[in-house]
């Protein structure tokens, strides 16, 4: 596991966060993009594509079936896989919270 997926699943675990954008500030607070300008519709918006940076990234976490991601109050999780391999990677696994078979489906 790359020292960037650690980081990842790190924050996911210590974090609740609700969505992309969230996840982003915490992955990458002092990146460039936050500073860089988008135009949006009828005006500009700065730093809003990190939130779409972190999309895709989470997306392919999800891929890899390492989170669980609710749009619904639940917010952003580490499944069992995660778990597993943040343990194994020397990250604190014990401590990573309720499993997805005790937390329910939505």
């Amino acid at each position: 596991m790359t020292d960037k997926t650690t980081k990842a699943l790190q924050i996911i675990r210590d974090n609740h966060l609700y969505g992309p954008a969230a996840f982003a500030r915490l992955m990458w607070p002092d990146s460039e993009g936050w500073q860089r300008v988008h135009n949006c519709g009828r005006g500009a918006s700065r730093g809003v594509m990190m939130a779409y940076a972190a999309g895709g990234y989470l997306g392919k976490l999800r891929a890899r079936g390492l989170i669980i991601i609710w749009y619904s109050p639940r917010g952003i999780h580490l499944t069992d896989k995660g778990k597993a391999l943040l343990r194994g990677s020397g990250g604190d696994g014990e401590n990573a919270g309720v499993s997805t078979s005790e937390r329910g489906k939505p």
